[in-house]
Parts: C-alpha cells; sequence; structure tokens
C-alpha cells in the first residue's frame, strides 16, 4: 500500500481581468502520498475483559498513528486551452486512526476488527514546485483545492484498506492466547 496514489481530480476556474472574464481548468495527475511504514501505535491501549457474557470477551481499544507523509501530484493549468505543467510537492503532519478489536475467550477464537477509523489528520500543506509559471492569484486557488481534496482521499484511502488490512492480519496470524 506504499506509496498510496492518489485519484486524477479537476477544478474550473475563472478570474475577470480587465472587462474579459478568462476561464481555465486546472488538473492534479499521477498523485501519490508516501509514509504508510511509519504506522505506530500513538498512546495508550485499554484492554477489558467481560467475564459476564457466555464465552467471556477482551476488549482492545487502541489509537495508531502515521507521521510525516510525503507526496506529489504532477498538475496543468489551461487558460484558453494555453498553460504550465507544474509539480505540487504534498505532505500530511500526522493521521491518528482509534480502532476496537473484540475476542471471545475461547480456544481458537479469532478476534474480530469492531471499528476502525481517522480521526484525527493534521497539517496538510500543497507547494507549488515553481510558483513563476502561474499566476500568483491561482497558486492559492491551487493549493487550497489540492489541500481539500488529499484530506478527503486520506481519509478515505486510509480507512477502508487499512482497515481490511488490519482484519486479514486479525484472520490470518495466530495471537498469543488471551485466556
Amino acid at each position: 500500500m506504499d506509496p498510496i496514489l492518489l485519484p486524477i481530480k479537476s477544478f474550473e476556474f475563472s478570474k475577470k481581468i480587465s472587462f474579459i472574464d478568462v476561464t481555465g481548468v486546472v488538473k492534479v495527475y499521477d498523485g501519490y502520498l508516501k509514509g504508510l511504514s511509519t504506522l505506530h501505535r500513538t498512546g495508550q491501549a485499554t484492554f477489558l475483559q467481560n467475564n459476564d457474557v457466555n464465552p467471556p470477551t477482551i476488549n482492545v481499544k487502541a489509537t495508531i498513528g502515521l507521521r510525516d507523509l510525503k507526496g506529489q501530484y504532477r498538475a496543468g493549468a489551461k487558460f484558453m486551452n494555453i498553460g504550465p505543467q507544474f509539480k505540487i510537492e504534498l505532505g500530511v503532519e500526522s493521521v491518528g486512526i482509534q480502532f476496537e478489536i473484540l475476542q471471545k475467550v475461547v480456544q481458537g477464537s479469532k478476534p474480530k476488527l469492531l471499528t476502525f477509523h481517522v480521526v484525527d489528520l493534521t497539517k496538510v500543506t500543497a507547494k507549488v514546485d515553481n510558483p513563476i509559471s502561474i499566476f500568483d492569484w491561482l497558486i492559492n486557488k491551487i493549493t487550497n483545492f489540492v489541500i481539500k481534496w488529499v484530506k478527503g482521499v486520506v481519509m478515505l484511502v486510509l480507512e477502508i484498506p487499512l482497515k481490511k488490512l488490519l482484519q486479514d492480519i486479525l484472520n490470518n496470524k495466530d495471537l498469543p492466547s488471551l485466556g
């Protein structure tokens, strides 16, 4: 899963220059974000045993995180069918993910992932690598668009595949006996 491939996206823009409305489109493509190897536990984990049910269960809650994800998009801006090509450098400071696992205390039982979701996504950055070739008024539109887009993509791309990966690990690995 590392790097994460980012989807293609575009947006249209317009700007009044003198008495003329200039319209155009910005397209981002060939995007990626890498750094999933930084996955680590970020805080305390809770471990609760419930002996009031039959069979007894163990519930584990924890938060894991990613740090310093880096990536880029290739991009192009077209104004009346002409315009520059450029790169956008991406950064995500950190991502926090909470999950909860339940396991029956029975020989051969496997843990079940109950919840898994992104709870914190901090400081997403986007920097155009060659701002001289693009109008200043468009740079902010591009970076704001990319930051908002990447936040949404990171939430979606991380939650679904990582959740599946964690459940696959729980299904296929022998964990220490909890009973």
